[in-house]
């Protein structure tokens, strides 16, 4: 499977690219595992919405 992750950090193209990372504190192991983004829908104007920023933070941690 391809992981779409690759084309943001691999080739020579992508060498500024692979810097601003390392900038902000990724290792080459970091870069060469794949891009895990967590979103999450979660807002103060409803109750049936207010756990899913906590929801988010923890699928970060086991991510």
């Amino acid at each position: 499977m391809e992981i779409s992750s690759r084309n943001v950090v691999e080739g020579t193209a992508r060498a500024p690219h692979r810097a601003m990372y390392k900038a902000m504190g990724l290792t080459d192991n970091d870069l060469d595992k794949p891009f895990v983004g967590v979103c999450h829908t979660g807002n103060e104007a409803t109750p049936c919405n207010i756990h899913l920023p906590q929801l988010a933070l923890n699928a970060k941690e086991g991510v």
